[in-house]
């Protein structure tokens, strides 16, 4: 009996519980707030049926379907929606749309959340609560972000700022340098915003275009000396603290450690030394070359650096090198290799730069998704060098909702015909389909070959995304005319010509603005990096303007190139056309 009694307790005491909740959500039959957190999804189902008011009945549904979303439990938000009647309140009809963005951006369907979130059924957004501002241009973010247009987040998250309080501002403004950080330099000089957005552009660029940390630091005090009143000086990013407690590394003599008898090597070396010869501070600076063939090993090597004082290295590039520091739990003197480890442990010391294909094959991925693609065929390399090249692609594209209908790994050109015909009907709806595309590494060669055969068994206007390697950097009309449309990533060294380190290299070695381009792109960025390293590390949102990329530095320490797009026409390179930023 005592137990049946405790029983019945319990359940009057739940049973207060949720008619307490019930009653607090439907309060003298007033329209609830879209945003109430009261209540579970048939709770709330239940006071939609009991209502007599139309109104009131769907804006309880509309809370339901959005618990349910929020729940990733989507069919069951998509039944209530369907069901809902066509004349709802104009409010209401944006709460349907933001659901239904909500739940396409969920499945990373960017063109139908923007879409709908960009129709007439926002007209009047600004006239409705604050709350429901603040949801739908979140989700606006969102979606432009996922979609590449960092520039179009940032103005929806600038625009809701004055809405928000608390740590979901600091976040928001946390956020919003990110983005103004994301986005390119050269779309930072040619936006025209005006106002807080504007502000937030001009801050990113101040910082951008700055080449040392003191240099950054005093152009941020320009700029909040100029704006006084915005958002970002009330309430700074996180960043922007962490940048006025930095401070410039310098080192007055620097070892460069390469097989300087290779012609690659000397590219390299030829791009860093006349990058060094144009900066301001040279006269500070000693460089000191090593071969690093004289050395049996590595420690052998740092027993002379230090002996001849050296504060840094720039080098090694062979990877059986740097694989060997790796191995350590610490090195003597701070070090940038230029090529990769092939683990992801390294001494803190240790920092990774290089012309890795892997991030070009990540680019490749972005772009084709940001484009609109969402189904992919890849044709690479047969060996271990190209399933690596593969595997990053695919890790982006699948990442972002992407599907990999198929793989060919090319080794005979004999063979090619056949793979070709086998990979291209494993994509869905190929006449008709507008969404699928061609990922492809591989010589010039042998993608000519690939795109000759495209046309030739009437699959021409397939989209090709490829890697840089389908480019020799030598012009040639005549034989890469076959490649023309096909959409590739690049130094943007080979694509402008306005850099004045990249013009004295030129001048001095006309190679370098053909076949050794990327490898003196290489060598004059390595130089570019070395007082900006710290920071990099600091901060991830941090990029430098290079000349083999965009340049930022992950949590390995390693080096991450964001490239630019070009395209061939009439068989010659130009850079592509570019997103909507």
């Amino acid at each position: 009996m005592k137990v049946y009694l405790r029983l019945l307790a319990l359940f009057l005491f739940a049973f207060l519980l949720t008619a307490c909740d019930i009653l607090s959500l439907n309060n003298n039959n007033q329209m609830p707030s879209f945003t109430n957190t009261q209540g579970n999804p048939t709770q709330l189902i239940n006071l939609a049926n009991q209502q007599s008011n139309v109104e009131i009945a769907n804006q309880y549904r509309l809370i339901a379907a959005d618990k349910y979303i929020q729940a990733k439990q989507e069919a069951k938000a998509q039944e209530i929606l369907k069901e809902l009647p066509a004349n709802l309140t104009n409010t209401q009809q944006m709460i349907v749309a933001l659901l239904n963005a909500n739940i396409a951006l969920n499945k990373k369907d960017t063109t139908t959340a923007l879409s709908l979130l960009t129709g007439k059924t926002f007209y009047q957004l600004d006239e409705q609560d604050p709350d429901l501002q603040v949801r739908v241009r979140l989700l606006k973010a969102s979606a432009f972000e996922l979609e590449g247009k960092p520039l179009q987040a940032l103005r929806e998250r600038s625009y809701i700022s004055s809405f928000l309080k608390g740590n979901t501002a600091q976040d928001n403004q946390d956020n919003i340098w990110r983005l103004a950080m994301s986005v390119p330099l050269d779309a930072l000089l040619s936006a025209a915003d005006s106002g807080e957005t504007g502000g937030w552009l001009e801050l990113a660029k101040a910082v951008k275009t700055a080449s040392t940390v003191t240099e950054q630091k005093q152009n941020i005090e320009n700029w909040i000396a100029a704006n006084p009143n915005h958002p970002a000086v009330i309430n700074p990013p996180a960043e922007l603290l962490t940048i006025k407690g930095l401070t410039t590394e310098t080192y007055s003599k620097i070892a460069v450690l390469l097989p300087q008898k290779q012609k690659y090597a000397q590219a390299i070396y030829n791009g860093f030394i006349a990058a060094y010869y144009q900066a301001p501070n040279k006269d500070k600076v000693t460089i000191k070359a090593y071969e690093s063939t004289d050395y049996p090993t590595m420690d052998a090597f740092y027993a002379q650096a230090q002996k001849d004082g050296i504060q840094l290295v720039v080098g090694p590039l062979d990877k059986a090198q740097i694989n060997e520091l790796s191995k350590k739990s610490t090195l003597p003197i701070t070090t940038l290799a230029l090529n990769y480890t092939d683990t992801n442990t390294q001494p803190p010391q240790l920092f990774q730069f290089g012309l890795l294909p892997e991030d070009e094959a990540r680019e490749a991925a972005t772009r084709a998704f940001n484009d609109g693609k969402r189904h992919a065929i890849a044709v690479v390399p047969q060996g271990e060098w190209g399933k690596k090249v593969l595997s990053a692609f695919r890790s982006k594209w699948e990442e972002q909702g992407g599907v990999l209908e198929g793989i060919e790994y090319i080794d005979r050109p004999v063979d090619l015909d056949g793979q070709m015909v086998a990979l291209t009907k494993k994509l869905p709806n190929l006449k008709e389909a507008n969404d699928n595309m061609l990922f492809m590494v591989a010589d010039p060669a042998m993608a000519r070959q690939i795109r000759a055969l495209l046309t030739y068994h009437d699959e021409k206007d397939l989209p090709v995304y490829a890697t840089s390697h389908i480019y020799s950097g030598v012009p040639s009309a005549n034989q890469d005319a076959d490649l023309n449309g096909v959409l590739f990533t690049d130094v943007p060294w080979l694509l402008s010509d306005n850099n004045p380190v990249q013009q004295a290299i030129v001048a001095q070695w006309p190679q370098a603005k053909t076949s050794f381009a990327r490898l003196y792109a290489l060598g004059a960025d390595t130089w570019s990096l070395i007082p900006r390293l710290s920071e990099l590390k600091a901060l991830p949102n941090s990029r430098i303007e290079g000349l083999s990329g965009e340049l930022s530095i992950d949590s390995q320490q390693r080096v991450v190139r964001k490239l630019p797009w070009a395209t061939f026409d009439k068989g010659l390179i130009q850079p592509a056309p570019a997103i909507s930023l």
